[in-house]
């Protein structure tokens, strides 16, 4: 069954643990840095996404594509039991968001053969400014929980 915290359908906002949001750097339709950057006002396109579930609406595994079309949440090379930086490209990575911490907050999560990586954001001491977002070891950290805010919710 589909969790609870992960919009089933529509645009959302994928927001960290400091308030940041997933925002590919720039929209050219290349391999882009995903980073953490403060909710924009007006909404942009490069800070929403949707959820793509793979086997039907209420399976938990599936695709993140970016509001800029046919851009996914991916990562450069392929993830390793070591920090990598999180990037939007063309191809997907599969993601398992079936693991949730409340109604609106989960982990997003790549299995791999040897290790299970998480989406991580991490800490800055000036939230203007914008953050890394890598796939890490999951290790149970606040910084790997992030919250599904749905778009139309603003």
């Amino acid at each position: 069954m589909a969790p609870i915290c992960v919009p089933q359908t529509g645009l959302a906002f994928i927001m960290g643990f400091q308030g940041h949001v997933l925002q590919l750097a720039t929209n050219i339709p290349t391999v882009l840095p995903v980073i953490g950057m403060p909710l924009s006002s007006p909404t942009i396109p490069n800070q929403q996404w949707e959820f793509l579930p793979i086997n039907g609406p209420l399976a938990s595994v599936g695709f993140i594509e970016s509001g800029v079309q046919e851009i996914f949440l991916s990562v450069q090379t392929q993830p390793a039991p070591a920090s990598v930086q999180a990037t939007g490209q063309r191809s997907s990575l599969t993601f398992n968001f079936g693991t949730c911490v409340n109604s609106t907050a989960g982990l997003i999560l790549v299995q791999n053969e040897n290790t299970t990586l998480a989406l991580t954001a991490w800490p800055t001491q000036f939230p203007e400014l914008p953050t890394p977002v890598t796939y890490e070891e999951y290790l149970g950290l606040e910084s790997q929980v992030w919250t599904f805010i749905p778009a139309d919710s603003l």
